[in-house]
Order: C-alpha cells, then sequence, then structure tokens
C-alpha cells in the first residue's frame, strides 16, 4: 500500500496484513496532513478493489512539539504587560487549524511574588496570544505548556527589569 500527498507529492509506504477470511488490514503513518492518493497493488503490481482513493489524513492531537515566539520568553519589564504567541502542533510538527486547545503558561519568581499565570486566548489557527505582567525584577522562569505537557524549549528564562520613570525628577 502506497499514499501520495497530492499537493507537496510526498509519499509514504504502508503493510497490509491477509487476514485469512478474505480481508486485509493495512496501515501506514503519515507525517503531513492533507490530500492523499491511496493506492493499494496486488503482488502483479495491479491497481486492486478501485485503487487509488482520494482520503484526507487530518493534523493530530495538540501535543509538545509546539512552539513559542516573541520577546516575552526573555525579556519583560515590572509591571508591564509582556506577550509571545504560542502555535500549536501535533507530535509530527504540524500546525493545528483549530482552537480548544490547553494552553498554559506560568512565570515563576525567586523573590516573594511567587508564581503568575498567563492569560492564554486563541487568535486563529491554533495560534494563541499570551500575557502576563511581571511584579518584580530579576531572573524568572516562563513555563509554557499545551496539554499539560511543557513545549518545545520550555521553560524559558525571562530577564525582568525595572524602568526608572524620571519625569519627577529636578
Amino acid at each position: 500500500m502506497r499514499i501520495i500527498n497530492t499537493a507537496a507529492r510526498v509519499a509514504y509506504s504502508g503493510e497490509c496484513v491477509d487476514e485469512g477470511n478474505g480481508n486485509y488490514s493495512c496501515g501506514v503513518t503519515a507525517n503531513f496532513y492533507g490530500n492523499y492518493a491511496m493506492a493499494i497493488m496486488n503482488s502483479f503490481d495491479e491497481h486492486v478493489a478501485e485503487s487509488p482513493y482520494d482520503i484526507f489524513i487530518d493534523y493530530g492531537p495538540a501535543s509538545a512539539m509546539s512552539t513559542a515566539t516573541g520577546a516575552g520568553l526573555s525579556v519583560a519589564v515590572a509591571g508591564v504587560t509582556a506577550n509571545f504567541s504560542v502555535q500549536v502542533r501535533d507530535e509530527y510538527s504540524n500546525e493545528r487549524l483549530e482552537g480548544g486547545d490547553d494552553v498554559q503558561a506560568t512565570l515563576t519568581s525567586n523573590s516573594s511574588t511567587g508564581v503568575i499565570d498567563a492569560n492564554c486566548t486563541h487568535q486563529a489557527e491554533g495560534l494563541y496570544l499570551c500575557s502576563y505582567v511581571a511584579e518584580a525584577a530579576g531572573p524568572q522562569q516562563l513555563t509554557v505548556t499545551v496539554e499539560g505537557d511543557s513545549i518545545v524549549d520550555s521553560p524559558f528564562t525571562v530577564d525582568v527589569r525595572w524602568v526608572c520613570r524620571c519625569d519627577n525628577l529636578t
């Protein structure tokens, strides 16, 4: 058995097992979602049972292969909102195209401020915008999870700084 992604022209081979009763069980693992043509061939390299078939393989569930980008992953100013984005991906790093995933982030400080939860909201096509407000300066740890699992490169070290408002100095 063989499937070919009709857009990317990527092919995957699978195996079919004779169940001994006239039925066959076939399986293949594809790493990309999309439209495929599935060809089932006999030992003479001939199509069987009206093969090939048009099939669609969907992306998988959210996974730890998800990624984050943005300044809020590495630097923030105490008392000011910091932002970053999370792109939810499946186990093969395909971007998920829908929301509803459990995306969470927590900023942990060594000071008395403890743990601060970020607010993560779905924007579009599996992309989440996360924001938090650090309460104290110093190095802090930002842990980002999708469905309870840490994402790629998490936890992140955030350098939180104070900003001096000098407009009242004379």
